[in-house]
């Protein structure tokens, strides 16, 4: 998800200086109900080209191995931080192992399960929803500073069902945090946002929905699997604290206030590969 919403994003500001800011008449069916649609038109030519240029590929280093990245995060000097899931390893702007931070276990400044990670003001979040916490390392010293454990008591689920768990996040200005929880639908995996405030305390009702993954029923069982090329759900934040929305369905970009209600939209129709 988190290159997907990275590329998402860098077309949005590529495409606005061409947006028409008229309605558009020709929205797809399935997209009809939103109103204050902005049209990208479909020759439009961007006012900004982005090339990605490939800097170096992570592999082994000595004794150093990484089996899964769950999430990647880089800070204002350009360092780049991995999450190997109980350890996060650090490289530096050029791709040189510089350390791995954290440890497997329960107490301070240990990991368990990190599957986002943020930079902000010189602290790396490490969101580890095996222990329902966002846990803080000093970006100088790479030290623990501090943990914030997130109260999900009052949080709705269904009962005798898994309790939802937190699976991405975003730090807002304000050192608040909106959380996106996935509930346990096999048929149609979600994402269900909430923000807490900096001490972990739940302080809204939900916010908005986004579809995590779309899947596909395994044939003689009533389990369902993911879609190798089926529908994401992606999000962002932009400056303003406005919460960005799309998939990799469609073009289709919404915009929604802090507090999770819609505003607006854009939407550049693109030809599909059958």
């Amino acid at each position: 998800m988190l290159y997907r919403n990275a590329y998402v994003m860098l077309c949005l500001f590529a495409f606005l200086p061409a947006c028409t800011g008229q309605p558009d008449a020709e929205l797809p069916d399935h997209l009809a109900e939103f109103d204050h649609v902005t049209m990208i038109p479909a020759d439009a030519t961007p006012a900004k080209t982005v090339r990605l240029q490939e800097m170096w590929e992570i592999g082994p280093d000595g004794d150093m191995l990484i089996d899964h990245i769950y999430a990647l995060a880089t800070d204002e000097q350009r360092n780049i931080y991995i999450s190997g899931g109980d350890k996060i390893h650090l490289f530096d702007p050029e791709g040189n192992y510089r350390k791995s931070i954290g440890q497997h276990g329960t107490g301070p400044g240990d990991l368990m399960s990190v599957f986002d990670l943020q930079v902000a003001d010189n602290t790396l979040y490490a969101l580890d929803f095996g222990q329902i916490r966002i846990q803080r390392f000093s970006t100088t010293s790479l030290e623990p500073d501090g943990m914030i454990l997130l109260d999900i008591h009052t949080l709705p689920h269904q009962e005798n069902v898994i309790p939802p768990f937190p699976l991405t996040f975003r730090v807002d200005d304000d050192q608040s945090f909106l959380i996106g929880f996935q509930h346990s639908n096999p048929a149609a995996p979600s994402l269900h946002f909430y923000r807490f405030d900096r001490d972990g305390n739940l302080v809204s009702d939900r916010l908005l929905s986004l579809l995590l993954i779309e899947t596909l029923p395994q044939p003689g069982t009533d389990r369902f699997i993911p879609s190798p090329v089926g529908n994401r759900g992606l999000f962002q934040i932009g400056p303003d604290n406005r919460i960005y929305t799309a998939s990799t369905k469609d073009f289709f970009i919404k915009i929604h206030a802090p507090d999770g209600s819609y505003q607006s939209a854009l939407y550049h129709p693109i030809e599909k590969r059958e």
